[in-house]
């Protein structure tokens, strides 16, 4: 008795490729299987079940085999490179394939099955098509496209926004007709800047200038995306005639990507195919392997670090230009921009202190024995800081210390206006998928729960107890370079 495995619900193993990198085309329909090399080998796989026992059949019909399909029946349709076309079918009675040859087809090349060998289309060698239709042949008209018309919904977007391709495609016959956004097949120049969606639209990751293109029957156009940023970032610093930005925030909104090694204490830094690092308390920096000299070497304000200005213009040929009155720089990548707002400098009404603030340290006891616990710093009562300082050598670990209910449920809108509910646990997973999400559109949907999220990782500890020994005496003070700007200038 046969039983056809295609009513089964668990799939079955037909049979193992050992040289899968040979394959270069594969059909399979219920039980059959179809492999075609790329030396012309044509292998068919099926599965029986005859009285109960599963019988394994695989065969080479051919070895000279251009082009296979399957239709609706269980027949495979195929081309030799003789331009002749075939039919298998398995024989339940041999347990092998049988071929026929497809009469009335010659010099065809590809072929595409609807019902089998009974109906299908073939495209001939010289570029034209036919219809076999139960033994007679048609000829197919295919429209000849003359225009294509690429445009975006909105080509001056912020980071976080969507954007919508559309294509318009114009025939011969002067027909036009949309491209459903499912088969809009688009190219993008720089993907760290923009990000093809599963539902055609084109998420936009950082600010830059960027080409995406569509190509459809032989032509192709291309738009250019300009975006930027929706509102400044804050935490910029003017310090001795310095201008610094901070490094994290800056360099995520330009479609990079940031990682802190704390043995090393360096940052490194990729935006498309530039790679920076960094190292903190030094004014040397590398790009792509290459020494570059910054005005100034990295400092940290409130718990964030910041970078000299002009490492942009040295990395990524940035055009600065400092605003003294507005305290803000504007960062100019071409026609795409975005702002950096300076913290504003307060007047000091009292002769600032000596040594290190209301900062101290104590010893640590339990498993920390022989660390000190920093006191006094602004985020004490979120992350506890130990350090040792020994021989010259800082080393520095946080413990985060807030309790936090993973299990709370937040509810927040996506991107389509629908409402979701997830809990706390969730959406710090989706925190952790940095490469699919930016710190704006994160900012934008979760506000203070992100915020809190990252600060363990972003508070650079290393440079708060460098400053705290550095203002009691303890460890040597780096240096600085001064300058000092007009009310308005641009760097370089």
């Amino acid at each position: 008795m046969y039983q056809n495995p295609k009513f089964h619900a668990a799939p079955v193993i037909l049979g193992q490729i050992p040289d899968a990198p040979a394959v270069v085309k594969m059909e399979v329909s219920a039980d059959l299987a179809a492999v075609l090399y790329n030396d012309g080998r044509l292998v068919l796989f099926s599965t029986l079940l005859i009285n109960g026992s599963k019988t394994y059949v695989s065969q080479t019909i051919a070895t000279d085999g251009a082009d296979i399909s399957l239709g609706k029946e269980d027949k495979l349709l195929y081309l030799k490179k003789d331009g002749t076309a075939w039919s298998a079918r398995l024989d339940l009675s041999t347990q092998k394939f049988d071929s026929v040859r497809v009469s009335g087809i010659e010099n065809a090349e590809k072929v595409v099955a609807i019902s089998g060998a009974k109906e299908f289309f073939a495209r001939q060698q010289d570029g034209s098509w036919i219809e076999y239709d139960n033994g007679q042949l048609y000829k197919v008209e295919i429209p000849r496209i003359d225009r294509i018309s690429f445009k975006v919904s909105n080509s001056k977007p912020k980071v976080g926004d969507s954007i919508t391709p559309t294509v318009e495609i114009q025939y011969g016959s002067g027909v036009k007709a949309k491209l459903p956004p499912g088969l809009i097949q688009i190219s993008i120049d720089k993907p760290y800047l923009l990000k093809p969606l599963d539902s055609g639209k084109i998420k936009v990751l950082g600010v830059g200038e960027a080409n995406v293109s569509v190509e459809v029957g032989g032509l192709k156009q291309t738009v250019g995306i300009v975006s930027g940023l929706g509102k400044p970032i804050g935490k910029g610093k003017q310090e001795k005639g310095v201008t610094y930005l901070p490094l994290k925030p800056v360099f995520q909104a330009l479609g990079g990507t940031v990682d802190y090694q704390a043995s090393s204490k360096t940052f490194t830094i990729k935006v498309g195919d530039t790679e920076i690092a960094v190292t903190t308390g030094s004014k040397k920096a590398e790009v792509n392997g290459k020494a570059v000299t910054m005005k100034g070497a990295p400092i940290l304000n409130k718990g964030e670090t910041l970078v000299s200005a002009d490492l942009l213009s040295s990395a990524l040929g940035a055009k600065l230009k400092w605003n003294a009155s507005k305290q803000e720089m504007t960062v100019a990548l071409g026609a795409a921009q975005m702002t950096v707002k300076a913290d504003q400098n307060k007047p000091q009404t009292s002769k600032p202190s000596s040594g290190a603030g209301k900062m101290y340290d104590v010893p640590a006891t339990g498993d920390m024995a022989g660390w000190r616990i920093l006191k006094g710093h602004e985020y004490q009562k979120s992350l506890r800081i130990y350090y040792q300082y020994k021989n010259g050598i800082l080393s520095v670990t946080v413990e985060d210390i807030r309790k936090v209910n993973l299990n709370q449920k937040i509810t927040w809108i996506d991107d389509y206006g629908n409402k979701r509910t997830n809990t706390v646990r969730e959406i710090y997973y989706l925190f952790g998928l940095s490469n699919e999400y930016t710190s704006e559109w994160l900012y934008k949907k979760f506000g203070d729960l992100y915020a809190d999220w990252l600060l363990s990782s972003t508070v650079n500890a290393d440079r708060i107890v460098e400053d705290y020994l550095q203002k009691t005496g303890r460890m040597q003070t780096y240096g600085s370079v001064t300058l000092t700007p007009d009310a308005e200038f641009e760097y370089e």
